[in-house]
């Protein structure tokens, strides 16, 4: 694969794979330094990308989720706040920042996100996939290295029902089914 091509891929899945770590990790540094990680192992490994196994983007969420559960493992992330990224601001029609909707809107994404650490890893992997990534059960089998597209669904099954659960604790309902 030429230069231009992997740097090609590098923008398109970048803030996926980014997002994707955070997730996982809950840092953003962290999250920056695995996402790099991941697309650097990608590339030293590109020979052994087979695309009639699965397509790019499932391979390098692969990467992505394992990069980031060896880097849990390792007990070497950080803990710092994360912050807000541009993506996350609620415009108003005139397109400048709506203050109430946006503090609305960041205190849902702290609390999604609140109540998806609170699930093991593996399960809010899974239910990030799912709900974030808009993974289907046969890529998120393979993902995260699992036969069977039904121990998939359960992880989800059992995420959502905390993820619910968390959320309705904290006072919002009806919004994770």
């Amino acid at each position: 694969m030429t230069a231009k091509a992997f740097d090609e891929l590098f923008r398109k899945h970048y803030p996926e794979i980014f997002c994707h770590c955070q997730r996982i990790v809950n840092n953003k540094e962290d999250a920056e330094e695995l996402a790099e990680d991941t697309f650097v192992k990608a590339n030293l490994n590109i020979a052994k990308f087979n695309p009639n196994k699965a397509n790019f983007r499932t391979w390098i969420f692969t990467i992505a989720t394992n990069t980031s559960l060896d880097f849990l493992r390792s007990g070497s992330q950080k803990k710092q706040k994360q912050t807000q990224s541009l993506d996350e601001l609620v415009l108003k029609e005139d397109g400048s920042p709506d203050p109430v909707e946006q503090s609305e809107y960041h205190q849902l994404m702290e609390f999604i996100n609140e109540c998806l650490h609170t699930l093991p890893a593996q399960q809010r992997i899974a239910v990030s996939l799912r709900h974030l990534q808009e993974f289907t059960l046969q890529e998120i089998a393979q993902i995260i290295g699992k036969s069977s597209p039904n121990t998939v669904r359960n992880r989800i099954k059992l995420g959502e029902k905390k993820m619910k659960k968390c959320l309705e604790d904290k006072g919002i309902d009806d919004y994770w089914c």
